[in-house]
């Protein structure tokens, strides 16, 4: 009877599961990718003396319909992303939590932009979008 609904859009229910599998595959080269290339890429480029940062980086997102992500999960990566400037709202020294307990930072203190997400979004062909690598799609092997 199922079959019997899918015949009458025209659609071949073993094809339509020959096309699911196929998906299911491609979804799992898209997740072997970014657990093999992507992440150790990304901590290659990511600054040497944060080990926290690095360990941070992992598949956020399992591919479903061929998009995954990766991307960092530390509460600060915005940080090591695009850098900060100095403090400028209020007088007093700024306080922050750390794995040591509380630390006291000083009005100026200004972190440099290491940009390991856009350097391994970069590497890949693609840019940082919407909180991870976008890739156009347009896979012509245009090396150059």
């Amino acid at each position: 009877m199922a079959s019997d609904a899918f015949s009458r859009f025209g659609i071949d229910r073993d094809e339509l599961e020959k096309l699911i599998r196929a998906q299911a595959e491609v979804d799992d080269g898209i997740n072997q990718f970014m657990e093999e290339e992507v992440v150790p890429y990304w901590r290659s480029v990511s600054p040497q003396g944060d080990p926290e940062y690095k360990a941070s980086v992992r598949v956020t997102k399992k591919s479903k319909r061929g998009k995954g992500r990766v991307g960092s999960t530390l509460w600060r990566a915005h940080w090591v992303e695009f850098g900060t400037k100095a403090d400028s709202k209020g007088k007093d020294p700024r306080r922050v939590l750390t794995k040591q307990g509380w630390k006291v930072l000083s009005r100026n203190t200004p972190t440099d932009a290491y940009a390991p997400g856009e350097k391994t979004a970069q590497h890949f062909g693609g840019s940082m979008g919407k909180g991870g690598i976008e890739f156009d799609g347009d896979d012509k092997g245009d090396d150059k």
